[in-house]
Order: C-alpha cells, then sequence, then structure tokens
C-alpha cells in the first residue's frame, strides 16, 4: 500500500471515528464547510482559539484531502484522453482536441500544487513549532517538482493558462496545418504526421510527469502520515502552542 492509500485510510477511519461522536450542531458546521468550498469561498483554517477541538480540523483535512485526490485523478485521466481522438465525426479537430487537453494538464497541474501547499498550511497548526520545520522543507520539494515538470512543457513557470493563453511551437504548427490542409493533398498528409508526431510527444511528457507526481504524493503524504496520526492510526491531538 502507498502512503498516499495509507493516509487516505487513516484519515477516513479517524473521520468516521470523530464523526460518531458529533453533536447535530458539529454536523451542520460540516456541511457548511463542505458547501463553501463547492461554491467557492474561503474556508478558513481553524486558528490558535480553536485548535484544542479536532472537530474544527477535520473538515478542512478531509475537504482538503479530496481536492488533492480528484487533481491526482484528472492528471491520470489526461493520459488516457490523449491517446485517442474519439470525435472523428463530431466536427472537432483532432489538433485542437489534443490542444484542450494539455491546456487542461498544465491547468490541474497548476491547482494540485496550489492544493497541496494549501494542505500543509492546514496541518502546520496542528502539529507543534518543532515539526513545523518539517512542513517547510516539504512546501519547498513540491515547489521544485512542478518547476521541474512544468520545464518539459515549453512554458514558462506561472505563465501558462493563468495570465496568457498557452503556446507550444507543436500545437501552433498543427493548427496552422488545420487551416489550410484542404487546400492540398500533400498538407493533408503533413498535418496527420504533424499530429501524430505531436500526440506522441505530449503522451510521453504526460505519462513521465505523472509518475513523477505520483512519486511525490507518496513522498508528501510519507511524511504526513507520522505527523498527524500515531502507530494506531488515530489523529494526534492538536498541538497547544499557539501559531
Amino acid at each position: 500500500m502507498s502512503a498516499f492509500e495509507e493516509f487516505e485510510t487513516a484519515l477516513g477511519r479517524a473521520g468516521a471515528a470523530a464523526m460518531s461522536t458529533w453533536t447535530e450542531d458539529d454536523q451542520d458546521r460540516l456541511a457548511r464547510r463542505i458547501k463553501e468550498v463547492l461554491l467557492g469561498d474561503a474556508v478558513d483554517v481553524p486558528g490558535t482559539a480553536q485548535r484544542s477541538s479536532q472537530k474544527e480540523f477535520m473538515p478542512a483535512l478531509i475537504v482538503g484531502f479530496g481536492e488533492i485526490q480528484e487533481s491526482a485523478t484528472c492528471l491520470r485521466n489526461v493520459a488516457v484522453y490523449v491517446r485517442r481522438f474519439p470525435y472523428a465525426n463530431a466536427g472537432i479537430e483532432k489538433g485542437a482536441y489534443l490542444r484542450y487537453h494539455v491546456e487542461n494538464y498544465l491547468n490541474e497541474l497548476y491547482i494540485l500544487e496550489k492544493r497541496l501547499e494549501a494542505y500543509i498550511k492546514v496541518v502546520s497548526r496542528l502539529v507543534s513549532d518543532e515539526r513545523g520545520a518539517e512542513l517547510a522543507k516539504l512546501s519547498k520539494s513540491v515547489r521544485r517538482v512542478f518547476k521541474e515538470s512544468l520545464s518539459g512543457a515549453d512554458v514558462a513557470r506561472g505563465v501558462h493558462v493563468h495570465q496568457r493563453r498557452y503556446t507550444d511551437i507543436h500545437l501552433e504548427r498543427l493548427k496552422v496545418l488545420e487551416l489550410v490542409k484542404t487546400s492540398d493533398s500533400r498538407l493533408e498528409y503533413l498535418y496527420e504526421l504533424a499530429y501524430k508526431e505531436t500526440r506522441t510527444t505530449k503522451r510521453v511528457w504526460i505519462e513521465r510527469t505523472n509518475t513523477v507526481v505520483e512519486g511525490l504524493l507518496d513522498q508528501y503524504f510519507e511524511q504526513l502520515l507520522p505527523l498527524l496520526f500515531d502507530v494506531g492510526g488515530q489523529l494526534i491531538p492538536p498541538a497547544s502552542s499557539p501559531r
């Protein structure tokens, strides 16, 4: 079992155990927290005065982990999507389909990075200052891995779909060939060659990046697991020192 799966199991058990003792008001508070996330509203991490109660942190731990899991699943799915083109008769160009999923992949990488960093902030309020130093190192490791992963995408860090439209010389070539291919059968042939080459290049990059991300997630939760759970899988009570 990977550390990611171990963490998921431990969190699920701790969450179920905690919620079994909650009052109706506690359950309503959890429902409000989840609703805030679904509606895009800010979910504040409990402060020092609230940290004595695990009830205040459990919603943030559960929802935050669910968001990380969602992003990881999206990245895995894109690797499948780019292997085939199922819309040949739907009026969608193959190049546009490929571009859409490459852009979506970059977007999801960015989201996952931010979610991992945000989760560290949640956990940092649960642990002692001494253990907090370990989290600072983990945060740096997250940023380093994502920076290196994006270096293979022909895109400057932080300048992709969130600031201006992602550009890639191979995908741009496909776009140009799409516009002119109907005028000459030779251009149609070049388009098909360019598409296959570009799809293979992007597929390989996505699969390799996913392997790196999976390794990071395993390392990430391997470090978080002993900070939050004891050897019996019970959630460690929040640290009492102010942060």
